[in-house]
């Protein structure tokens, strides 16, 4: 199973764009096992998506709030 996430990047401030690029150059370096997999990112109709490994159990922010 896959993710898709979508950024709508004229809606962010160019920091935040950086940011959000910059996120997807670090996931596309990582290769470890308790690390969501990246697959793949683009750019499309102004979003940023980032395709990526499903987490079943929710994203770390979720469980680190809990």
């Amino acid at each position: 199973m896959y993710v898709l996430k979508k950024i709508p990047m004229k809606d962010i401030k160019p920091k935040m764009q950086l940011a959000a690029v910059r996120e997807a150059t670090i996931m596309s370096e990582l290769d470890h096992p308790n690390v969501v997999r990246f697959y793949t990112s683009f750019l499309e109709n102004d979003c940023l998506y980032i395709l990526m490994e499903y987490a079943q159990k929710g994203d770390l922010y979720k469980m680190l709030k809990e």
